[in-house]
C-alpha cells in the first residue's frame, strides 16, 4: 500500500456534529484506543480500524501510554498526522507486575516518572547542569508520559520545570521564577557587558520570569518582542563579540538562575 493509498484526510461533516475540546474544534464522536488493546485485534486490524475511523470523520483519539501497543498503532496508521487530528492522552495510571491497571495521584505518578529516569536528586542535577538545552530533558520526560503543564497547574504555575521537578520528585523547597530572576538581578551578573548586551540579557531574564522559557540561548529568541526592538539578531550578537560569546553569556545567565537553591 502506498502513502497515497493511506491518505486519511478528514471528510465533512464530522460525525455527531462538533464540540470544543481544550480550545480545539473536534467531532463529537471520537475513538477510544484502549479497545484495540482490550480486544487484542492485532496490528494489521488495528491500523485498518484507525484509518477507517479517520476516513469516517473522527478527528480526536483518546489514548494513554499504558494502553499497551496502541500509541505505536496510532503512529503507524496515521503518521504523518492529518491537520486537525487531536490526540488526547492522560497520566495517573500504569500497569503493575501482573498487568493490572493501577491508578495514583498526579503527584505520585509524576514523582515515579521522574525517579524512574533519575534515581536521585544528584543524578537529576548533574544532568540538568550539564545540558546545553534544558528543554531536551523536559522532552525526554514527556516521552515517558510526564506532562509538566498539568502538574504545574496543580502544584504552582509560577514554578519553572526545574523547581517543579525537584520539589515534586525529591521534596526540595522551590523558588518561583520571579524569585530566581530577582536573585540574578541582585547579584549584578551582567555588569561586565556593555549597555546593549545587558539590555538583551535583561530581556531574556524577563522572558524566563514571565513565560518560563528555559532555552534562552536559542538565537531565535532575538527575533521576538521586545528583544527585536533592541536591534537585529546580527547587531545584538555582535554586542557579545560573536555567536559563541552570546552563547557563553546565556550559559552564564542560566548557571546564575539555578545556582540559587
Amino acid at each position: 500500500m502506498t502513502a497515497a493509498d493511506q491518505r486519511t484526510d478528514f471528510p465533512t461533516p464530522t460525525p455527531g456534529g462538533t464540540a470544543q475540546l481544550a480550545g480545539r474544534t473536534v467531532a463529537r464522536i471520537g475513538f477510544g484506543a484502549m479497545q484495540l488493546e482490550q480486544r487484542a485485534v492485532g496490528r494489521d486490524t488495528a491500523l485498518a480500524i484507525l484509518r477507517l475511523a479517520i476516513r469516517e470523520g473522527v478527528n480526536h483519539i483518546d489514548t494513554a501510554h499504558f494502553y499497551g501497543p496502541c500509541n505505536t498503532f496510532i503512529h503507524d496508521a496515521l503518521a504523518p498526522y492529518p491537520d486537525g487530528l487531536v490526540l488526547v492522552s492522560k497520566v495517573g495510571a500504569d500497569r503493575d507486575a501482573d498487568g493490572k491497571l493501577v491508578t495514583e495521584s498526579l503527584r505520585d505518578y509524576s514523582k515515579r516518572a521522574v525517579t524512574n529516569q533519575f534515581a536521585s536528586l544528584d543524578s537529576f542535577l548533574q544532568r540538568w547542569n550539564a545540558a546545553d538545552r534544558k528543554q531536551a530533558i523536559i522532552d525526554e520526560l514527556e516521552e515517558e508520559g510526564l506532562r509538566l503543564e498539568p502538574l504545574a497547574e496543580e502544584v504552582n504555575p509560577d514554578l519553572d520545570p526545574f523547581d517543579l521537578i525537584c520539589h515534586v520528585a525529591y521534596g526540595r523547597p522551590a523558588l518561583t521564577r520571579r524569585e530566581r530572576a530577582d536573585n540574578v538581578r541582585k547579584r549584578d551578573v551582567f555588569g561586565k557587558y556593555g549597555p546593549q548586551a545587558r539590555a538583551v540579557l535583561d530581556a531574556l531574564l524577563q522572558k524566563y520570569q514571565d513565560e518560563g522559557i528555559v532555552d534562552l540561548g536559542d538565537p531565535r529568541m532575538l527575533q521576538i518582542p521586545p528583544i527585536d526592538k533592541i536591534g537585529t539578531p546580527v547587531e545584538l550578537i555582535r554586542q557579545f563579540g560573536s555567536r559563541a560569546g552570546f552563547e557563553r553569556a546565556v550559559h552564564e545567565l542560566q548557571d546564575a538562575l539555578y545556582e540559587v537553591a
